[in-house]
């Protein structure tokens, strides 16, 4: 009875094997549907690394990051932290960046924690030449004014870098990141609807 109750097992799983790998896995395929506009009498734009990206009332938003647009550290280039905001918006079937918007974020900064909420995108914490940053905004795309708003939130009680950020129901996560000398174990949260 044993041998046959295994044999029934082992027919069962030879089975569900043969059948996971007969059936087809969605596909995927990256295309490029915009890069970022050239600054400075360069050909294209050098990227950013740690900027802000999120989606507002129906826009990308991009802002601050950090590169090396002068050389790359090895060869003595300096880290450049940006406070520039790029908006792609769908036009049709294509995208088009935004060559008037003329807002900028408080100061420059990358590597924040960010998450798009309904109220818009929350940028927390971060860090720029000056070093770490407990600051937090949100960035808000105004369709009627073509323009970006952005509205201070309360600060974090500790200054953080590489901080994860998530939201559900317009209450923000904050978790972990880096502090000075050492990784955070920390975990906040801000209600967006309330007003304290």
């Amino acid at each position: 009875m044993k041998r046959i109750i295994y044999f029934i097992f082992l027919i069962m799983v030879y089975t569900s094997a043969a059948d996971a790998q007969q059936k087809t896995v969605c596909a995927f395929r990256w295309q490029i549907k915009g890069a970022l506009p050239a600054e400075d009498g360069h050909v294209k734009s050098l990227g950013f690394a740690g900027a802000i990206n999120g989606i507002s009332n129906d826009v990308l938003i991009v802002a601050g990051g950090a590169n090396f647009p002068n050389g790359m550290p090895w060869k003595g280039g300096k880290k450049f932290y940006s406070n520039q905001i790029y908006i792609l918006q769908k036009e049709g079937s294509k995208f088009i960046w935004n060559g008037n918007i003329k807002e900028t974020l408080p100061e420059p900064v990358a590597y924040c924690g960010v998450t798009s909420t309904d109220e818009g995108v929350v940028f927390i914490g971060g860090e720029n030449g000056n070093g770490l940053s407990n600051r937090c905004h949100l960035l808000q795309w105004n369709t009627i004014k073509n323009r970006v708003d952005i509205k201070p939130l309360p600060n974090l009680p500790l200054a953080l870098t590489n901080v994860s950020a998530t939201n559900m129901e317009n209450v923000v996560y904050a978790a972990g990141g880096d502090e000075v000398h050492n990784s955070s174990n920390s975990f906040f949260s801000l209600d967006l609807k309330d007003a304290n």
